[in-house]
């Protein structure tokens, strides 16, 4: 299903299970994808409007961090823990 923003509301699974996307009533971003085994969280930067963390249902968590608009780096917690950092070159390509 799509809303009248035309963002995606709800995917039904061949196996029937649904996914179904939450979003912000005046922003319009999505802050909760609800899939069979739990829930996924997303939160924002205030002053940006970029994306700063996603919780898991199991409660792990990635946290972005950014220079202007290009992602710098993800810290993993939970299941999977770590740091991933992006480099980019004068083009902006990694």
């Amino acid at each position: 299903m799509i809303n009248l923003d035309k963002q995606l509301e709800l995917v039904i699974l061949p196996d029937g299970q649904e996914v179904d996307y939450i979003y912000h009533s005046t922003k319009g971003h999505k802050i909760q994808t609800k899939i069979p085994r739990g829930n996924f969280y997303f939160a924002y930067n205030a002053n940006t409007g970029q994306i700063k963390q996603v919780t898991a249902p199991d409660g792990g968590k990635s946290v972005f961090t950014y220079d202007g608009s290009l992602v710098l780096s993800a810290q993993l917690t939970g299941t999977v823990s770590g740091k991933v950092n992006q480099v980019y070159n004068k083009a902006l390509l990694t």
